[in-house]
């Protein structure tokens, strides 16, 4: 992958989960990645920020921490992080998370608020209504990947980019190497399956759009004393698709939250906000703006 990058075994309770690791000057930056998603998806924000440390782990269930058994949901994946930075010797840090990813790190906010430098929210956090036809950005298509066998990379990323990945450019070479890390070998030897454990995506999918836990944890970042940012994409799932997060909706989150930074991220789609050049770059951006605002 490159010099910067290794990974490691932390041992959780029912565990243990794999974390990823890239290298940089700076401070340590955890990074939550999204429901179905592991923890190359900050693959694209490695290369646009090469100064920066990135620590990702996998949640449970996915990738390497496929065997990391549940329960699951935000509350186990909030306590799965914070025993990465517990072990990783991180006092505090920058979060950022996307997706799902963004719920996890509300929570770990109101866990430890003093864990917490900073915050980046990108397309998550806040209450999402799902999309037609679909929960958390396509669910339906998540879950389709549980109970496929697939020839290869190729295969697979036909039925990923027809799905929640429809603009993500399909000769990027980062791409197929996230895709690659999804893939293991199926019981026949010949084909593959995906390390993502359908459990896992039905209780994260129920805490990402159940109850009003979301929108309280939301809330309770007014008492945040660190810098905070939204980056909100135009589109949820390709091109004129309703976003995940309406402006009228972002607005009365900035209303409620005056501390807060938001940002549309026009062009692209929820999955393109940190799946793309141009999106990696605008999180990147961000995540450059507030350790400045914070140093």
């Amino acid at each position: 992958m490159t010099e910067r990058y290794s990974r490691a075994m932390v041992a959780v309770p029912d565990g243990p989960v794999s974390v990823g690791r890239w290298r940089g000057d700076g401070p340590p930056v955890v990074v939550i990645h999204g429901i179905s998603s592991t923890h190359l998806l900050w693959l694209w924000a490695a290369h646009a920020g090469p100064e920066l440390e990135l620590v990702a782990p996998d949640l449970r269930g996915r990738g390497d921490s496929f065997g990391a058994s549940g329960p699951y949901g935000v509350a186990r994946h909030r306590d799965d992080v914070l025993a990465v930075m517990d072990q990783l010797g991180i006092e505090r840090a920058m979060v950022v998370g996307m997706s799902m990813g963004g719920f996890v790190a509300t929570a770990l906010v109101e866990q430890a608020p003093d864990r917490v430098s900073a915050l980046v929210l990108v397309d998550g956090g806040a209450p999402m209504s799902p999309p037609a036809g679909g929960s958390e950005q396509g669910l339906e298509d998540r879950m389709a990947r549980t109970v496929q066998t697939f020839s290869g990379i190729d295969d697979y990323k036909k039925l990923f980019c027809a799905g929640v990945g429809t603009l993500l450019d399909q000769s990027d070479p980062l791409l197929d190497q996230y895709l690659g890390y999804d893939l293991v070998p199926a019981e026949d030897g010949v084909d593959f399956v995906v390390r993502l454990a359908p459990q896992a995506v039905l209780q994260d999918a129920m805490d990402v759009f159940g109850g009003t836990t979301a929108a309280d944890r939301m809330a309770a970042l007014s008492t945040l004393d660190a810098p905070i940012s939204f980056l909100h994409a135009e589109w949820s799932i390709g091109a004129g698709t309703p976003p995940a997060y309406p402006v009228e909706v972002v607005e009365d989150w900035r209303a409620r939250l005056p501390g807060m930074r938001t940002r549309l991220v026009p062009g692209l789609d929820h999955a393109g906000t940190i799946m793309s050049a141009r999106g990696a770059a605008e999180v990147v951006a961000e995540v450059r703006a507030l350790a400045a605002a914070g140093s």
